[in-house]
């Protein structure tokens, strides 16, 4: 899961693939990543959200919003396993999310 999740997270650091992978339902496995995998695959799902949030238009971002990814975002920011990395990462998630 982990090295799948890392793979969308390059694809989502590309605005011309990001709603391909909306239109594929990938979205809300990811959410489901973020809710109940271990930490190392929940930072490479939280990396491929943030990038479809940071790169993708206000339809995309409401898109990935409306999947469910913020309280698990949020969630992510309490866990102290997290790297640096990671927690800015999510922390940029947040701020744009509000």
């Amino acid at each position: 899961k982990k090295e799948v999740c890392w793979c969308i997270s390059n694809i989502t650091t590309k605005p011309s693939q990001i709603q391909s992978v909306i239109d594929a339902g990938i979205i809300p496995s990811l959410v489901r990543v973020l809710e109940h995998d271990r930490i190392a695959v929940k930072n490479e799902a939280a990396w491929a959200i943030s990038n479809a949030i940071l790169t993708g238009n206000k339809k995309q971002v409401e898109a990935i919003v409306e999947a469910g990814c913020i309280k698990p975002i949020c969630d992510m920011l309490e866990c102290v396993s997290l790297g640096i990395a990671a927690l800015h990462d999510t922390g940029l998630v947040v701020a744009v999310l509000r």
